[in-house]
């Protein structure tokens, strides 16, 4: 009998797993909750990054009346600061591994669309497929983002991939789970806090050369 090799499949998470961001959306968060006297600190709107906007909005009760001027402000805040954003080490010599082992790799992230654009263009980054956030009905943890992304992978590997997500979050974890694929748990610096009883469930790399000695 023949062995099955499957296709592999990496999927990526941006903040916090491709991208160390903390630095930037603290600037900008810190500015909108001065405009906005949200009095909540950075440390709790980090809590919940992973989540879609309008989902971090609703779990820190900001009224809803001020959901699209908060996001509109933040994200205006995060352009201006995005020069603090910085690729985690060694991110783009491992992805250009990857990729020389013929594995296919794409981005599936809460940031919107127009956040996301600049961030990757700024960055010079790229995937075969991106999914961001908005693009599907419900974002993380359902799993809706990765049916999305599915339906976008070319025809060779609708069947017989073996998918995984990488991320740093517990919400990364959950979607991960709801679309039965693998999660690796990027434990880096900046992280969101995970909990410990489940660091051992799952793969965890602290560092992209890691990720070589999964595959």
């Amino acid at each position: 009998m023949g062995v099955c090799i499957k296709n592999l499949v990496y999927i990526f998470d941006l903040d916090g797993t491709v991208i160390d961001s903390s630095a930037c959306m603290e600037v900008a968060w810190a500015a909108v909750s001065e405009r906005f006297d949200l009095s909540i600190p950075f440390y709790e709107y980090k809590k919940n990054i992973g989540y879609e906007f309008n989902d971090i909005c609703e779990r820190l009760k900001i009224d809803e009346t001020l959901w699209g001027s908060v996001r509109k402000a933040y994200f205006s805040g995060t352009n201006e600061n995005i020069d603090r954003i910085k690729l985690f080490p060694a991110f783009l010599e491992v992805l250009d591994e990857i990729r020389a082992r013929g594995i296919f790799t794409g981005l599936i992230t809460s940031k919107p669309p127009e956040s996301t654009r600049e961030v990757l263009r700024h960055l010079k980054l790229d995937f075969e497929v991106i999914i961001t956030g908005g693009d599907s009905k419900r974002g993380k943890p359902h799993k809706e983002p990765f049916e999305l992304f599915a339906k976008r992978l070319p025809d060779s590997l609708v069947h017989d991939s073996e998918f995984t997500y990488f991320g740093d979050a517990l919400v990364d974890m959950q979607f991960a789970v709801n679309s039965n694929i693998n999660f690796v748990h990027c434990d880096f610096p900046n992280g969101i806090y995970f909990p410990s009883n489940l660091r051992n469930t799952f793969p965890v790399i602290q560092n992209w050369r890691d990720a070589l000695k999964l595959i």
